[in-house]
């Protein structure tokens, strides 16, 4: 069996990216130069004076390669192959003059390995404050790029943009001058549905935040093709910030709602008058939002919904463990999610019903249609949770496909203070399909385009819920 505590077997978390963790989820806002995407020199800079000792220098590079290779999570790599990246990078972490250098070194190791869920993370990241101290603000925007183009997927109710009239669906041309297009032309030709779509998404995440009471001009073409420049003000962001282990600060929100007749039909979609649909929408997969979810399905089973849609576009993982409970709201017997596994042992991801209302009443899990929403941007937990349900034919998903970034991992403390966060083993769904790297493909795709939203405030939620309309069973086939 694993020699690691089962507590990390359930850290399926937070995918590796500087951009989301700092740019998307934490609020910070990330300047042009940390956008340029430039891959860090191979030589450290010699006109810099040395503040890290070579021995210092090799001790963290030692940790942080033995740490990788020890743990067993990669099967494509053998002790040989481990070897030659310890013979090749362990010089040039040695002539490493300081810290910066030395990540310099350990990212181009990490990138060499071509896994999602490896990265390393400044001490001062991690250390900065949190969110809720007036370090970061957002502008209410929700943005994937479509090929070069940025299109607006949500503005989020009463923020500054949907005050100014951004609707779902305008492009983006610009951010205070920064050309969107051009900046998405520096990855190439990409697929959205990879780490590197996923990067480029994330990126735009960050530029479309503020900080409280600074205003940023953004370049827009509204549904009718006119150009709109308009200056929006940051607001505070009120959504709860958590601290989880070594990770940096993470805001976390969980929104719940039912859908009417009329609500509905904002979205595209004709309904019988006593129609109703339970959406829910959490942001990560941390231990803030297991309240609020069991309350929320509570509120469903009472106004009896006829169907529901989980809302996992957009979250990037978090505690893997949580899957299991969330899905017992969905489940009456426990249910294969899949398998993680190294070369330790195995970890298999059942689902646990859940009989007890908020109240301590007992109750059923819900048997009624249920659908999930994902995209490009939903990851790690999010991907194990909708293709186990989905392979249990329990759920439909809508959207389009995951980038397939689900390896469990750690965050460990290097000697010099940063962050090592690395996967400890891999994931493969009931029956044997692995995620990593090929992700969730929908039940029913739904392309991303900017006609969609002429008829509707959200195409994949309309898509999702003229599914449910459907016969149960047609509904989770």
């Amino acid at each position: 069996m694993n020699i690691r505590p089962t507590l990390t077997w359930l850290l399926a978390v937070l995918v590796p990216t500087f951009m989301s963790l700092f740019g998307c989820s934490s609020g910070q806002e990330a300047s042009q130069a940390e956008l340029e995407t430039k891959p860090p020199s191979n030589a450290p800079a010699k006109q810099e004076a040395r503040t890290l000792s070579e021995a210092d220098a090799l001790e963290n590079f030692d940790v942080a390669w033995r740490s990788m290779s020890d743990a067993g999570a990669l099967s494509d790599m053998t002790d040989e192959d481990w070897e030659e990246l310890r013979v090749e990078y362990e010089p040039q972490a040695g002539a490493a003059r300081n810290n910066k250098e030395l990540r310099a070194v350990l990212d181009l190791m990490i990138k060499r390995l071509g896994k999602s869920h490896y990265s390393i993370i400044a001490q001062d990241a991690v250390e900065m404050p949190s969110p809720s101290s007036g370090g970061a603000g957002t502008l209410g925007l929700e943005a994937r790029f479509v090929e070069d183009q940025a299109i607006i997927t949500q503005v989020k109710p009463g923020s500054a943009a949907d005050e100014a009239g951004v609707r779902p669906g305008w492009l983006v041309e610009s951010v205070d001058g920064f050309d969107l297009e051009s900046f998405s032309k520096r990855f190439g030709d990409i697929e959205s549905a990879s780490m590197s779509g996923y990067h480029r998404n994330s990126a735009l995440a960050a530029m479309l935040t503020s900080s409280p009471g600074k205003n940023s001009t953004i370049a827009f073409i509204d549904l009718e093709g006119t150009q709109q420049e308009l200056s929006l003000e940051g607001r505070t962001d009120t959504t709860q910030v958590i601290k989880f282990g070594n990770l940096p600060p993470m805001s976390v929100s969980t929104n719940s709602s039912i859908l009417d007749q009329k609500q509905l039909a904002e979205y595209g979609v004709e309904v019988a008058p006593d129609y109703t649909v339970g959406l829910l929408q959490f942001s990560v997969w941390m231990l803030p939002i297991v309240q609020p979810i069991k309350e929320a399905i509570d509120t469903f089973r009472s106004a009896e919904v006829d169907a529901v849609i989980i809302d996992l576009r957009g979250n990037p993982g978090g505690v893997g463990g949580l899957a299991m409970g969330v899905g017992g709201h969905f489940t009456q017997e426990p249910t294969s999610l899949g398998t993680m596994f190294n070369e330790f042992g195995e970890l298999n991801f059942n689902t646990n019903p859940q009989r007890i209302s908020p109240s301590g009443e007992l109750v059923e899990p819900l048997d009624i249609p249920l659908v999930i929403l994902v995209d490009d941007m939903s990851a790690s937990t999010s991907e194990i949770f909708a293709g186990g349900l989905q392979h249990a034919k329990r759920a439909s998903i809508v959207g389009r496909r995951t980038p397939g970034m689900a390896l469990p991992a750690v965050a460990e403390s290097l000697p010099n203070g940063d962050i090592l966060y690395h996967a400890i083993a891999d994931f493969q769904l009931p029956d044997g399909r692995s995620v990593e790297g090929v992700g969730i493909s929908p039940d029913h795709e739904v392309p991303l385009e900017q006609e969609s939203f002429a008829g509707s405030r959200d195409p994949d939620i309309q898509t999702a819920v003229e599914w449910t309309t459907r016969s149960p069973a047609a509904a989770t086939e």
